[in-house]
């Protein structure tokens, strides 16, 4: 009896131990981006030299528990593909919750080391904040002379604050991968008005709000 409840308690153990990881999976549309691949759609051509973005106060929830990330800001380089990876999350997801950008909060603390350090490019100043999403590039789409763009979006004094929420339900267990589409990003941009965007205002503010439909659970 004993044997069999010892060896009960390990697989337990062992279940309630396995743990999955959680993938941010840059896309346009249906393809996976990589740094200058030019991709065609429909006639349009992309071309992505650069894509960071922060990720805050990850949380995941698990049949009423919550994991938390261990690191309060996470940034997301696309030149360096190890950032888009998080392990030790629970095996299982009922939900995932994210500030997309850094808080107001964050903004006026003075912290300026790891991923918040002034190095990674993601800081203006300290009456600008952080950037919370940079994406530059060429493309068919610019009506600047060199086909260039450059989107730094950010903000954190009102009445144009950026950082948004993010709330998304994973559709099954194991490891989650969360898409982050650009194409739809890039369809949002008024072209002729907006062909670059570098300094918080209502143009930042007015995209950033619609930053949350960006992302999806895909593969």
């Amino acid at each position: 009896m004993r044997f069999i409840i010892f060896h009960l308690f390990i697989f337990l153990s062992c279940f309630g131990s396995a743990q999955s990881g959680l993938k941010f999976k840059p896309v346009f549309g249906q393809e996976a981006v990589k740094l200058e691949k030019r991709i065609e759609l429909d006639g349009v051509w992309t071309e992505i030299s650069a894509l960071r973005f922060y990720v805050s106060e990850l949380k995941i929830y698990s049949g009423g528990s919550i994991w938390n990330a261990p690191q309060k800001h996470l940034l997301m380089d696309m030149e360096d593909p190890s950032s888009f990876n998080i392990d030790g999350l629970p095996p299982h997801a009922d939900s995932i919750s994210f500030l997309f950008g850094i808080d107001s909060l964050t903004n006026v603390s003075g912290i300026l080391d790891g991923a918040l350090d002034p190095i990674n490019g993601m800081y203006w100043a300290w009456n600008s904040g952080y950037i919370n999403f940079k994406l530059e590039g060429k493309g068919s789409r610019s009506i600047n002379k060199d086909k260039g763009f450059e989107f730094h979006l950010g903000g954190y004094l009102p009445p144009y604050q950026t950082v948004q929420h993010v709330m998304l339900y994973p559709v099954s267990e194991g490891d989650i991968v969360v898409r982050i589409d650009l194409q739809t990003f890039l369809e949002m941009i008024d072209w002729n008005a907006e062909p670059n965007i570098m300094i918080p205002g209502p143009q930042a503010y007015r995209i950033s709000k619609q930053l949350p439909s960006l992302f999806s659970i895909g593969q």
